[in-house]
């Protein structure tokens, strides 16, 4: 269990079974191990994790993340502008550290998304998006698709040419930017 404490009520994720198997290890400490590692998360979510890893900072590790509530996830962290009322994360891909850079190679979804913006009402909704065919580095982003079904959002732009979605990011507008 891991208890965060970042706003009024503390708030509990849960992370049981955990799975862990390693080795070979050997007595020289430069040699790769594989290891397999598996989590549940709050009953629902689950995470595996395969690969190798050194004693360098280096490895490479496939990822693989199901159903992970964003709902339950948002309300650890810090209190936002907006609120992730519902919608499931799925990642899979391939992670490599060491080396030049570190990257990740894969594909990631969102499920069952809703936002609602500081009014309450809905500012984002999907049933499904898709982002296949990424290659990212600290330097690079590469998507090859993005693939949205049925994506509804509630952009509302005031008088002051400020946009709701934008108020809700915290992004400033035109107006609101320092001058330099």
């Amino acid at each position: 269990r891991l208890t965060v404490a970042t706003g009024p009520k503390p708030r509990t994720l849960n992370i049981a079974p955990i799975a862990l198997r390693m080795g070979p290890v050997s007595s020289a400490l430069d040699q790769p191990i594989d290891f397999d590692a598996s989590a549940r998360i709050n009953g629902r979510a689950r995470l595996t994790a395969r690969g190798t890893a050194t004693t360098a900072p280096a490895g490479t590790v496939r990822l693989s993340i199901r159903d992970l509530p964003l709902a339950e996830m948002a309300a650890l962290g810090p209190p936002l502008p907006v609120a992730v009322k519902a919608g499931t994360l799925a990642v899979d891909g391939t992670a490599k550290f060491g080396g030049k850079a570190p990257s990740f190679d894969g594909r990631m979804g969102v499920a069952g998304l809703d936002i609602a913006g500081p009014d309450g009402n809905r500012l984002l909704a999907w049933r499904n998006l898709d982002v296949s065919g990424i290659r990212a580095t600290p330097a690079r982003l590469a998507i090859a698709r993005i693939s949205f079904d049925r994506a509804q959002s509630q952009i509302i732009i005031s008088p002051n040419r400020s946009i709701n979605v934008m108020d809700a990011a915290g992004i400033p507008t035109s107006d609101d930017t320092p001058e330099t």
